[in-house]
């Protein structure tokens, strides 16, 4: 039992690649000496949004075409958008020859699939877990943290991997880990990076939370947010910006909404269970900040169409 047990940890070691490894596979996958068209889907968070910087800068150096989509939270309220057919008719309108999927897993994106055809090759880059059952017809390559790194997958970000396989900007990355409350485990690395760009883990923190902001209160403006940093070449470029401006409204509302907590919640008699109603796009936010003060189990929500909890 000991040996079978040696021969296994022994085996897992050996079959660990390294991330040049890795890299070589990726480039080979993405055939870069043919210019094409590429669709990128990435998460509408702070991982996603510094993922696509990264990976359209990337791609466009290598002179491919890059057409950005933004992975939408759908409603599953009656009469909802069939995600598979509008992705179809977006693949279609770009005339994709490829397609990668940027902190999003292979359940999400076998979701956008079902239509597409077979011979359009799929990356995944991603760091969640795998689901044991997905069905993607398409050549697909699968890239997480497990395949180079003995990290926990849930701490090495999205933005982190495309930043160590391509080294494209380490500020994006860095915004990326902070922004998925993952730095504790990348602190030596936060702190060169901080120290070569000459900005603060305050500024850091800040750019991350004006992302977050502009997804969840003005998510129609996160393009506009995304083509005004790219086009500046930076994420620093936010600080002092509009965005940073709508940012600050953005807070000053939840902690409005955080004063107003103690004297408008809603208790429900013989169960440990508090409801909250606040304004459409601050759920999410509001209980993060709500539970870190209170021990009651909470459910913060908004009525737009329909009620949505958090």
């Amino acid at each position: 039992k000991l040996i079978k047990m040696l021969f296994i940890s022994s085996f897992l070691v050996v079959s660990m690649k390294t991330i040049q490894e890795v890299k070589k596979e990726v480039m080979d996958f993405l055939e870069l000496k043919k210019a094409k068209k590429v669709l990128l889907v990435v998460d509408d968070d702070e991982d996603g949004m510094t993922s696509a910087f990264q990976m359209k800068k990337f791609l466009e150096e290598s002179e491919q075409k890059v057409t950005l989509h933004f992975n939408e939270k759908r409603s599953i309220a009656p009469g909802a958008i069939n995600e598979e057919e509008e992705f179809l008719e977006l693949v279609k309108s770009d005339d994709s020859k490829l397609i990668i999927f940027c902190d999003l897993n292979e359940e999400i994106a076998s979701q956008k699939l079902g239509l597409i055809d077979s011979k359009i090759k799929v990356l995944i880059i991603d760091h969640h877990p795998t689901p044991k059952e997905f069905l993607i017809k398409n050549e697909l390559m699968v890239v997480k943290p497990g395949d180079f790194s003995n990290k926990t997958p849930a701490n090495y970000s999205a933005t982190k991997v495309i930043f160590d396989l391509f080294n494209i900007d380490a500020i994006a990355a860095l915004i990326g880990v902070v922004g998925d409350s993952s730095l504790g485990d990348w602190e030596e690395f936060g702190e060169k990076i901080m120290q070569e760009n000459s900005v603060s883990l305050e500024q850091v923190t800040r750019l991350a939370n004006v992302i977050k902001s502009i997804v969840s209160n003005y998510g129609s403006r996160k393009k506009e947010l995304f083509e005004f940093v790219y086009e500046k070449g930076s994420f620093v470029s936010l600080l002092g910006s509009e965005y940073e401006e709508l940012a600050k409204q953005f807070e000053e509302l939840i902690e409005s909404e955080r004063k107003r907590y103690s004297t408008d919640l809603e208790k429900e008699k013989d169960v440990e269970l508090v409801f909250f109603e606040t304004k459409k796009g601050l759920p999410s936010k509001l209980s993060n900040v709500l539970s870190k003060e209170n021990k009651e189990t909470l459910i913060v929500y908004s009525k737009s169409d329909y009620i949505k909890g958090s």
